[in-house]
């Protein structure tokens, strides 16, 4: 095969393949809210109501649990903070 139609070949494949539209980089899924945000979404749809009904600190909790998917943090954090609020809104209930 002649050089000069080997070089011709090349040339009509080199200009081929950078005529070839790339597809664009897909975009990363971001996630609406961080956990920070939804903690404080539930803090401030639940905590108001701790006064109301001591249910909603258990729905609190279990708010908390589902966003932060961790069950033995959810269980600790559980004991720590509600579980005192919880008990004292039942003595509070009951002496009544």
């Amino acid at each position: 095969m002649p050089k000069a139609m080997l070089i011709q070949i090349y040339k009509s494949i080199n200009r081929n393949y950078h005529n070839v539209k790339k597809p664009k980089p897909r975009r990363k899924a971001t996630k609406p809210y961080t956990k920070g945000q939804l903690n404080k979404l539930i803090d401030n749809l639940c905590h108001p109501l701790f006064q109301e009904n001591p249910s909603f600190i258990l729905i609190d909790s279990l708010l908390h649990g589902l966003v932060e998917q961790n069950p033995p943090q959810t269980v600790r954090k559980f004991i720590q903070y509600n579980l005192p609020k919880l008990i004292e809104a039942l003595k509070r209930e009951t002496q009544e």
